[in-house]
Order: C-alpha cells, then structure tokens, then sequence
C-alpha cells in the first residue's frame, strides 16, 4: 500500500495525524526521495545535468498546483516538465518532448 494511503487511513481512524514529506509514490515519477523546491522552475531544473545547460524558456501555468515548465538545453532540445506542488513544495512529475 502507498505509504500516503496508509498514512491517510490511519487519520481518519485517528491513530496519526502527522503527514510526512511526500516522496516520488505520491508525485508517481521521479527519482525516489526526491527532495521538493520552492518554485516550479527549480523542481525542472532540478533533474538536468551541468553539461546539459538547461534552462527555462516558458512557464504554464495550468492550475494552482501544477505548472508546465518548458525548458531548453543544449545542443537545443525542448522539453515540457510537468510540475505540481504537494505540501507546499514542487516536484517533478515527468515530461515529454516538446
């Protein structure tokens, strides 16, 4: 069982009611124990490599917890990350070439 069902069925049966720090099962992509940022763009840039000299290009925002944010690298190649924000924070979850 996901530990965030676990957890949830535990509150409303009232033995817990601390929520730990999601982790990449409840985002459902990502690398495991992926630490949340602050901004969506921070989460997308978060994954890239130095020698890939990604950058952001665009931001879309597409409701309250979940941006799109288009990053470019190089040699150029688009790419859509799909961020949304769990606790406050923002994670990575997944993308797809643009």
């Amino acid at each position: 069982m996901l530990r965030w069902l676990r957890d949830l069925v535990r509150r409303v049966a009232g033995r817990s009611s601390h929520r730990p720090e999601p982790t990449v099962e409840d985002v459902a992509v990502g690398e495991p124990n992926t630490p949340g940022r602050e901004t969506p763009e921070e989460a997308a840039l978060a994954g890239w490599s130095d020698t890939a000299r990604a950058r952001v290009v665009r931001t879309e925002v597409v409701s309250a917890d979940r941006v799109d944010v288009i990053v470019d690298t190089e040699p150029p190649h688009l790419m859509r990350v799909f961020t949304r924000r769990i606790n406050g924070l923002w994670y990575d979850a997944g993308d797809s070439a643009e």
